[in-house]
């Protein structure tokens, strides 16, 4: 978890490097990977990874829809109802839509709830939300309220490009070294 979660918050360097706390939450499929950057240097001791990711939720859903007579729902219609599709949105009944998008509230806020248990003050802190589930997830993420400054990277390549950005630094800094400047 902790090298791409480091190195997707490198490509938001400029909007965070004045913050003196940072909490990374890559939202996954099957878990929710948190990482602490104090001065911008990974916190160890603040690092876990938990069961709260997109497809824990799809389950939840399904398992609602089954105990209440219904059949399983697609994850791709359960993510086309929460990342508002019209026409997946036109195809299903205010009901259905409403009990998908109130399964995504309740689990948001567990999730949160669970972070910020673990130690990460949402509140207060820069929080980074990163990785496909924080694409899906963002609108209730921010009607939650939990996480008071939070930032969304959307880019799912993020890592990659910080990867590229972390060795463009590391190599123009060993040439330097090396040519004594």
């Amino acid at each position: 978890m902790s090298p791409q979660a480091y190195a997707a918050a490198v490509t938001e360097y400029e909007q965070l490097k004045e913050s003196r706390i940072i909490n990374i939450v890559d939202i996954g499929g099957f878990t929710v990977d948190c990482l602490q950057l104090n001065k911008f240097q990974p916190n160890m001791a603040r690092c876990t990874s938990l069961y709260f990711g997109v497809n824990t939720l799809f389950q939840n859903i399904n398992d609602q829809a089954r105990s209440a007579g219904g059949r399983g729902i697609s994850n791709d219609i359960i993510e086309g109802i929460l990342s508002k599709d019209p026409d997946i949105l036109s195809d299903y009944s205010e009901k259905y839509i409403n009990t998908i998008i109130s399964a995504a509230k309740n689990h948001t806020n567990r999730m949160l709830a669970e972070i910020a248990q673990k130690g990460f003050d949402l509140e207060e802190d820069k929080t980074v939300f990163m990785g496909g589930g924080s694409i899906l997830l963002r609108e209730y993420i921010e009607k939650v309220g939990r996480a008071k400054k939070p930032l969304f990277i959307g880019d799912v390549h993020a890592n990659a490009r910080g990867y590229s950005l972390i060795h463009d630094m590391q190599t123009s800094n060993a040439g330097r070294k090396a040519y004594g400047a």
